[in-house]
């Protein structure tokens, strides 16, 4: 713990989804450092990672999608990535959504097809989670041998989910990371393994589905195929306050974390890292093992 560490800012850029979860261990860190002042900012992992690479200014940069930083940050932005959380995909909807009393895990497909239904995702080109429900389509056209599936929902029943549409949202479907929590009023259909993103026992099957998405410079494109959800975290090169960065990342990773990350449908892991073992802190060297 750092003694005295006077009035100073921690600033958090990460992955929407995992807002519940940072916003109670921002809590418990302001507890330990009172003169803390966090600047939380959420948002989709894409478009935040362009945004530090081009020059915006943050603490700790956690993405939905560990490769994001390592195939756009790594080696020139960031030395390392740290793998702390796994998820799976769930097909959710609501009361409102048509055919909410007839469908279920055999038919879903087929009610996705139909005139009056949309699915609704984030922009891929911005979120995981939107290019992660693409990837979700093309898998279920294989799984479930049905040609033309993917090319049918993206012409004609695909959204994009914005915050002006989040109302509009509840009377459709949509791909989005774990279970929904009690009492969100939301519904949910578990999807087989091996479309749902989760299990390591299928990331060949999974790289069979292809999305591209901007990279950094103006006409760059990056390919990103389809594997097992793993939300990764970096400390950048050029970030603010690092010594409390590495601070709260060392509540993150600790047994503090496990349960913030669990109450919003996360599966914490075993740390692992990426990149350059030897820059990371000593103090959070204690977590990780070295994969490459």
């Amino acid at each position: 713990m750092i003694q005295n560490p006077g009035s100073k800012r921690l600033l958090i850029l990460h992955a929407g989804s995992l807002s519940g979860a940072f916003s109670e261990l921002n809590r418990e860190f302001q507890r330990l450092y009172p003169a803390i002042e966090i600047s939380d900012e959420p948002g989709g992992s894409a478009s935040l990672v362009r945004d530090v690479i081009k020059g915006k200014t943050c603490s700790i940069l956690a993405s939905a999608d560990y490769n994001l930083i390592v195939k756009m940050m790594l080696p020139d932005y960031a030395d390392w990535c740290i793998l702390f959380a796994a998820n799976q995909m769930v097909l959710r909807y609501s009361n409102e959504s048509p055919y909410a009393a007839q469908i279920n895990d055999r038919n879903w497909p087929d009610i996705l097809q139909k005139d009056e239904v949309f699915l609704w995702h984030p922009d891929a080109d911005g979120d995981p989670g939107g290019y992660r429900a693409l990837m979700v389509l093309q898998l279920a056209e294989k799984y479930f041998k049905v040609p033309g599936f993917y090319q049918k929902i993206m012409d004609s029943h695909s959204k994009i989910l914005d915050r002006s549409h989040f109302q509009d949202s509840k009377s459709g479907y949509m791909f989005s990371y774990g279970i929904p929590p009690a009492g969100s009023g939301m519904k949910y259909i578990l999807l087989p393994d091996e479309i749902n993103l989760s299990n390591s026992r299928y990331k060949d099957y999974y790289a069979q589905a292809v999305v591209m998405i901007s990279g950094v410079k103006d006409g760059e494109s990056i390919t990103l195929h389809g594997e097992p959800i793993l939300f990764g975290v970096t400390i950048h090169r050029s970030s603010v306050n690092q010594a409390l960065a590495v601070e709260w990342l060392h509540l993150l990773l600790s047994a503090t974390g496990v349960t913030p990350l669990e109450k919003i449908g996360m599966k914490p892991l075993k740390p692992v890292v990426i990149g350059k073992s030897g820059k990371v802190p000593e103090k959070l060297q204690k977590y990780f093992k070295l994969i490459t």
